[in-house]
């Protein structure tokens, strides 16, 4: 690029071309949203609710209209799938259970169908860049990223890779990446993460992100189903605050206090 016209670089932050994250308060955070082409990277220890946040989060995404390629290693789709039409029509999974056609059609309102949802054990880097070719998303969402296949390099070097991919693709596809992974042992019964509670890549992944959230609780925390949500690497504004947020687990909806 030479001599680009200022208004055409930040064009890309007017209100209108940002992407909303949720919950609502992250884009006070952020002053709107991210712009496309940023990789955003979600960790947590387990069972403190990465999942639910991104359910939660790829259903505000569908409802406001855009289309989301979910690479889901973790758990299969019957049970995410069921998740994530609970989160659309704000049912429990026991309602949807119950009333599949009904759940279905309510669903299919909101947006269910601009959701690309791949459900394999085995993925690699070239899934992922192929998919997002085709199916020409507004945010992919890899769940998560670290159980992507990175040959016979180490952990820590696998998992750098991994991650710089995930933004490459991002990037070119002028689209949302949203990559999930572990916190380490650090992290445990911590509020407040930061960039090096991350399992197995202080450095790497930490480095290839544009936006990190850190998911964090205590004991009393879990107990009210309260997590907070720390913005430990923020290259959109620089803040990096803590959000107090409530989990509803029997909806996968995380909102705000």
């Amino acid at each position: 690029h030479i001599g680009t016209p200022v208004s055409e670089l930040v064009e890309a932050y007017q209100p209108e071309n940002l992407i909303a994250l949720a919950p609502a308060g992250l884009n006070n955070i952020l002053e709107g949203g991210v712009p496309k082409g940023t990789h955003i990277v979600v960790f947590a220890r387990p069972e403190i609710g990465k999942s639910a946040f991104c359910i939660n989060l790829s259903a505000e995404f569908l409802m406001a209209g855009r289309k989301v390629l979910y690479f889901g290693n973790e758990d299969p789709y019957s049970q995410m799938g069921t998740r994530i039409t609970a989160r659309l029509n704000g049912w429990s999974t026991t309602k949807v259970k119950a009333l599949p056609d009904e759940a279905d059609s309510l669903a299919r309102e909101k947006g269910y169908e601009s959701l690309v949802f791949v459900d394999r054990g085995h993925m690699d880097v070239k899934l992922v860049e192929d998919l997002t070719a085709k199916h020409e998303p507004d945010i992919i969402v890899v769940d998560q990223i670290r159980n992507l296949d990175y040959g016979k390099m180490s952990k820590v070097e696998g998992f750098e890779y991994l991650a710089k991919s995930i933004r490459a693709i991002a990037k070119d596809a002028n689209c949302v990446g949203v990559s999930i992974t572990q916190a380490g042992d650090s992290a445990e019964d911590k509020v407040v993460l930061d960039q090096g509670d991350v399992d197995y890549s202080n450095t790497g992944i930490p480095g290839a992100a544009d936006l990190m959230i850190g998911i964090g609780a205590d004991p009393d925390l879990k107990a009210m189903d309260r997590r907070a949500l720390t913005l430990c690497k923020n290259k959109i504004t620089g803040k990096h605050d803590t959000l107090m947020v409530k989990l509803i687990p029997s909806v996968s909806m995380v909102k705000d206090l």
